[in-house]
């Protein structure tokens, strides 16, 4: 639609979020300092972010920052071995779901994955002990990179010139520079941003908690434009992707309707999908 509008140069949103922070790994650096008044005061920021109840998410703090250190290592340590069994009991009772199963155990083995998860736990930085080092691990991300290229590569064949005013340097090192408390504060995440939009923005978009499921769009799009080439491409995957993919989801996709997909289930579709056509463009073979 843009280009058939003539539009040369899109400016895109990617990545506000990350360059601004949420400040949520301020609250790490409160519970180590035992700054717990202040630490309550944030707790139902982070916890709308984290989609989880305010009271679990202070307990929390509180058990691996104030308690747990002062139980001795043995008990701790039986408690963890019990803890530790429960979950396991837990997991072999539980109904198998199909996203428990992904790729293929034979192409998991021959590639070496498991070894080369390991070596990545082994050369991975240390944990961020401040929020501003936490800011600077995820600006760092080789997940950011990636998704420029992937978002300059959607745009480039229709002719557009994607720019990402948030990822401005200037902009990122500003942010990276603030104090933690100009990120969270007052029970809201990215806190300045908020208050560099007074009267730009209306107040129940400037200052709500939540963000909307863009999901919903990608699957009604999906539907309204991609729909054929889905299922055309999902009924042709099982013997290109069996090398590659577990044979309970390749089944699965033989049958059911996209319009009756959940919002995991329509996103693995179309990944699959994907694979299965960049492996017949390309004819690599497995």
């Amino acid at each position: 639609m843009a280009r058939d509008r003539g539009v040369r140069i899109l400016l895109d949103g990617f990545d506000g979020d990350t360059t601004i922070s949420h400040g949520i790994a301020y609250l790490l650096e409160l519970a180590r300092g035992k700054r717990w008044l202040k630490l309550s005061q944030l707790v139902p920021a982070a916890a709308r972010i984290c989609g989880c109840s305010s009271g679990g998410l202070w307990w929390d703090y509180i058990w691996h920052h104030g308690l747990s250190p002062k139980i001795p290592s043995g008990a701790l340590r039986v408690g963890r071995g019990l803890a530790r069994r429960w979950r396991v009991w837990r997991g072999a009772n539980a109904s198998s779901s199909e996203g428990q199963c992904v790729l293929d155990p034979g192409f998991v083995e021959r590639i070496g994955l498991r070894e080369y998860r390991a070596s990545l736990h082994a050369t991975a930085r240390p944990p961020a002990r401040t929020e501003k080092e936490a800011h600077y691990q995820t600006l760092t991300w080789g997940v950011m990179p990636a998704t420029l290229e992937m978002l300059e590569h959607a745009a480039a064949p229709f002719g557009i010139e994607l720019r990402f005013p948030f990822w401005d340097r200037r902009l990122i090192e500003f942010c990276l520079g603030l104090p933690p408390w100009f990120k969270i504060r007052e029970g809201y995440t990215r806190w300045i941003l908020r208050q560099a939009m007074e009267a730009i923005l209306p107040p129940e978009v400037q200052w709500r908690p939540e963000k909307s499921n863009i999901g919903h769009a990608f699957k009604h799009c999906l539907l309204k434009h991609g729909q054929g080439v889905m299922e055309r491409a999902c009924a042709t995957a099982g013997a290109r992707l069996r090398p590659y993919v577990c044979a309970q989801r390749l089944e699965a996709l033989r049958g059911g309707l996209l319009a009756g997909a959940g919002d995991a289930e329509m996103l693995f579709r179309w990944q699959m999908a994907n694979l299965s056509l960049w492996l017949e463009k390309t004819r690599i073979q497995a």
